[in-house]
């Protein structure tokens, strides 16, 4: 996607440039937002096969929510479910 542009579900995934500006600070690796900027979707590492992919809520909260237990897996909700990953369906 272009830089702040949205889909239907307000889910924006980042072009390269900007994952690599807005995650200097980061202990995971946010790759796209919901309605800008409200929360981020980011990649948990876990070995060089497979990353978790999390919510982080930003400064409306403190902790990452791990919603997926792979990546494979947070597409195909995306797909299928969107508002399983708190996403406008």
């Amino acid at each position: 996607m272009a830089k702040n542009e949205m889909d239907s579900h307000c889910f924006s995934m980042w072009p390269f440039d900007q994952v690599v500006a807005l995650n200097k600070k980061r202990s995971y690796l946010a790759f796209a937002d919901f309605l800008i900027d409200s929360h981020f979707y980011g990649f948990v590492y876990e070995s060089k096969a497979r990353s978790k992919v999390c919510m982080d809520y930003g400064k409306y909260g403190t902790e990452l929510e791990i919603i997926t237990d792979s990546v494979e897996e947070f597409f195909q909700k995306y797909l299928v479910d969107p508002r399983a990953l708190c996403l406008l369906s």
